[in-house]
């Protein structure tokens, strides 16, 4: 291995964990205390950015003391700059016994955080899908966004702050469906089991017309009131398609 070589591998190893690597010999230390503050500081600041909730929570110290762990130990994934926020959740997963005892919502809270993110900067396109925007949600396939995330979580993260932090997950998960509009905005909205059901159904079937999926949705509840179910669950579709989590339909092939 050349000389050079052999310094950047030093001195990479050396900013990501000062506390067990050496700077390279000959270093001036304040030259590379330069260094450190400079790469830490950047990626604080770039996550903190990220996880701003689980900041204020964890509190700056904390906070930089969980980036610093992140960046002396964790082996990244990819070497893409907008991917460090994924890498640090992969970390906050991996690596439970630094923070699960004190705050057990941490990674459930970062990842709904992390996901603002992820839809954000998304290549995924709603004009990609053809559909018919003002098509019949009873007789034809409604069509969710790709761009349209279902989510489920044990805690309420979308309540947690520095005045709200619950030890033990409350018997009711919550879910979330988290979406990129056509004006790019991404926007959250909170939903029932039966609504989170309903959309499951869709996303993963996605070859019956709306009304057959109301059927099937009043037969898995076991509701003796069908019609009900299909009235209330038309009107969450409507609902749905005003916001962009449905873009339209297709045509029905039944």
């Amino acid at each position: 291995m050349q000389r050079a070589e052999q310094l950047t591998r030093s001195l990479a190893a050396h900013l990501r964990d000062p506390d067990a690597h050496p700077a390279p010999a000959g270093w001036e230390e304040r030259r590379t205390a330069i260094y450190r503050r400079l790469f830490i500081n950047n990626v604080i600041n770039l996550l903190a950015g990220n996880f701003p909730v689980a900041r204020r929570i964890l509190g700056e110290e904390r906070f930089a003391e969980m980036v610093r762990r992140f960046y002396a130990e964790h082996q990244s994934h990819t070497p893409l700059f907008p991917e460090i926020a994924r890498e640090m959740l992969r970390f906050v997963e991996e690596q439970p016994q630094y923070w699960a005892e004190q705050w057990p919502f941490l990674y459930e809270l970062m990842h709904y955080e992390w996901v603002e993110l992820a839809l954000a900067i998304s290549n995924e396109s709603i004009d990609s899908v053809s559909t018919d925007p003002d098509g019949d949600l009873a007789n034809g396939i409604p069509v969710v966004s790709p761009l349209a995330w279902r989510l489920a979580y044990h805690f309420p993260v979308e309540q947690l702050d520095t005045s709200f932090q619950p030890t033990e997950a409350p018997s009711q998960p919550t879910f979330l469906v988290v979406w990129r509009d056509r004006s790019d905005q991404v926007r959250f909205l909170r939903t029932n089991p039966i609504a989170a059901q309903l959309l499951n159904q869709l996303a993963e079937n996605p070859t019956l017309s709306g009304l057959a999926q109301l059927q099937q949705l009043a037969a898995a509840i076991g509701s003796q009131q069908a019609n009900a179910v299909i009235e209330a669950g038309m009107a969450m579709l409507r609902d749905w398609r005003e916001r962009e989590i449905l873009l339209g339909t297709l045509p029905s092939t039944a």
